[in-house]
């Protein structure tokens, strides 16, 4: 069978032109920059639109007008506008100091004592972690509003009058506060974990007790670490929404997040107002970033966790054991089961009153059917898982590329791409939504007024956490197995997909978990990017709380609580199998 070999080696040539193009046309340089042009096109216009309609007049449709510096002559010259930038510090400076006493002394208590309740303690923190804002403001309102149970409790046993102004500064301070403390109590008790107990074992040894090792060695090793915790906390509260648009609105108290919402709202839209606000609290957030990262990295100065081993050790509290141990389940009674369980006892009845001053046989399940009927708050829970699975999905592909062209290519501009994914951290969520809704409704592109837009919006905001586990994930794995692919012959592409994605997948799953349960709860953004068509469950919520449907939303609330609730055990379970770290 003499057959010549000459067309079947034409024919390999020519197949193999095209996969030599295929091949040059996905090298990594320019996968690398593709990637880097979706991180751009999803970060940078919305804050090139804030701060270019912080620049212009509104016009009565909502458009850019004139070139004007108005905006910014209002903001540092009007009182209201001061009063609004002073509310804003006030709240941030309230609630971090409120959130460390809480979460840092709770932290020292489960960390580094003999206390009981540890471990109660820690499932609380996830538990009051894993709370939707939205939802945590609705209850304290519900507990100190004029019929809530304190009020109604100082009226009933001293005979007072109205003792807590619900609507007010201070009531932020301590709502926001108590949502704030379950974070300062994670990052802090990881800071107290690795703090070496022999310096603590030294100071009990020559006679210290635990008041004075607490104030002579323990306070000044946490303090580096504390004060990273601090920033964070400040620029967490500084850029907070739910709590001042819930607790201080109706009260007339206005911080610059909730100023922004208003200038959205009006007719005509005070764009140029918002966008001034929006362009002060970035200002704000980036420096109090960039020097909590510069007083991280002094930290090392402080190290106590070195090359030497060491052993747990708990201080032994003695007669503090008691009190150590009431504070923990003080919390796990005030910071949780009180807010959880008047969201439940107002879910029950036809109309709201504290507990003991409604008749039980009034209690009714007429709010749930009346939720679960409701065509368009069933649409909000489809939207919102939609958008999360989505949102988690997408962050979780361009983050796995993005990591690994920072950290494991020496590729020229890697640079851009980690300075792009890192944008979104000096833009808070209200911002954010600003931004984005602002863009999409001067481009010719159809994404307003779609869950779509949600999407985009979320996956730019969410991007830092997804290069963050990315990066973790990668630190973990040995550049020995990528090098031993590539002397095998192995493309970049081939390695990644082979090697490094597979071992890559817990940290990935991590922040998919991750992403998905933070974008589940999120309002800042959604409040500015939902229409009637496109609610979603945080919206849904805030409306029918400000409509006057208390018991309704209460009910949507806890309906909302124990589908998270689900959630988080069935993720739970798969992390647990899988061996993957959660952390926020």
């Amino acid at each position: 069978m003499g057959v010549s070999s000459e067309p079947r080696i034409a024919a390999a040539s020519v197949t193999a032109r095209p996969r030599a193009e295929r091949a040059s046309l996905l090298s990594p340089r320019i996968v690398m920059w593709l990637v880097a042009a979706v991180f751009a096109l999803l970060t940078v216009p919305p804050l090139v639109t804030v701060v270019q309609r912080s620049l212009y007049t509104t016009d009565f449709i909502g458009e850019p007008g004139t070139f004007t510096l108005d905006n910014y002559k209002h903001l540092f010259t009007q009182g209201a506008s001061l009063r609004v930038v002073g509310n804003s510090l006030m709240l941030a400076a309230g609630a971090t100091v409120l959130a460390l006493v809480v979460g840092g002394t709770l932290a020292w208590v489960v960390e580094r004592t003999d206390a009981r309740g540890r471990g109660v303690c820690r499932v609380a923190m996830l538990l009051a972690l894993a709370m939707p804002y939205v939802l945590y403001a609705m209850s304290w309102i519900l507990l100190l509003g004029p019929n809530g149970p304190v009020n109604q409790a100082a009226r009933h046993w001293f005979g007072l009058g109205q003792v807590v102004k619900p609507y007010s500064l201070p009531v932020m301070i301590f709502v926001e506060g108590l949502v704030s403390a379950p974070l300062a109590f994670l990052l802090l008790a990881a800071v107290l974990r690795n703090m070496d107990p022999s310096l603590e074992e030294c100071a009990q040894v020559s006679g210290a007790g635990v008041r004075k090792t607490l104030s002579r060695v323990s306070a000044p090793l946490v303090t580096p670490g504390g004060i990273a915790v601090a920033m964070l906390i400040f620029v967490r509260a500084l850029e907070a929404f739910e709590v001042p648009a819930m607790v201080g609105l109706p009260g007339g108290v206005t911080v610059m997040t909730t100023r922004i919402y208003l200038g959205t709202q009006r007719q005509p839209p005070d764009y140029g107002g918002a966008g001034a606000y929006a362009v002060l609290l970035m200002v704000a957030v980036g420096v109090l970033l960039a020097l909590s990262a510069r007083i991280t990295r002094r930290g090392a100065a402080y190290a106590t966790v070195t090359g030497r081993g060491f052993r747990p050790h708990r201080i032994t509290l003695g007669r503090w054991r008691s009190l150590a141990t009431a504070l923990v389940w003080l919390f796990v009674l005030v910071g949780l089961v009180a807010p959880i369980g008047l969201l439940v006892w107002a879910s029950v009845l036809p109309y709201y009153a504290a507990p003991g001053q409604i008749p039980t046989r009034l209690l009714t399940l007429h709010n749930y059917h009346a939720v679960l009927g409701q065509p368009a708050l069933l649409g909000s829970i489809t939207n919102t898982l939609l958008i999360g699975v989505c949102t988690a999905t997408v962050v979780c592909l361009l983050t796995a590329g993005a990591g690994w062209f920072v950290a494991r290519t020496r590729l020229r501009g890697r640079w851009v791409l980690e300075q792009l994914g890192g944008i979104p951290l000096v833009i808070p969520g209200i911002i954010m939504g600003l931004g984005v809704s602002a863009f999409y409704l001067q481009v010719p592109i159809a994404v307003y007024g779609t869950i779509w837009i949600f999407v985009l919006a979320f996956v730019a905001r969410y991007l830092p956490y997804g290069m963050r586990y990315t990066g973790s994930g990668l630190v973990q794995i040995g550049r020995e197995l990528e090098e031993a692919a590539v002397m095998s012959g192995a493309k970049p592409g081939r390695t990644f997909a082979r090697i490094v994605l597979p071992l890559l997948m817990p940290s990935l799953a991590a922040a998919w978990i991750f992403v998905f349960l933070v974008a589940g709860k999120e309002l800042s953004m959604s409040v500015l990017l939902s229409s009637p068509d496109t609610q979603v469950m945080a919206v849904s919520l805030f409306d029918l709380f400000n409509n006057g449907q208390i018991t309704q939303s209460a009910a949507f609330g806890v309906v909302w609580t124990l589908g998270l609730g689900v959630c988080v055990a069935l993720l739970s379970v798969i992390a647990r199998r899988a061996r993957i770290e959660i952390q926020g």
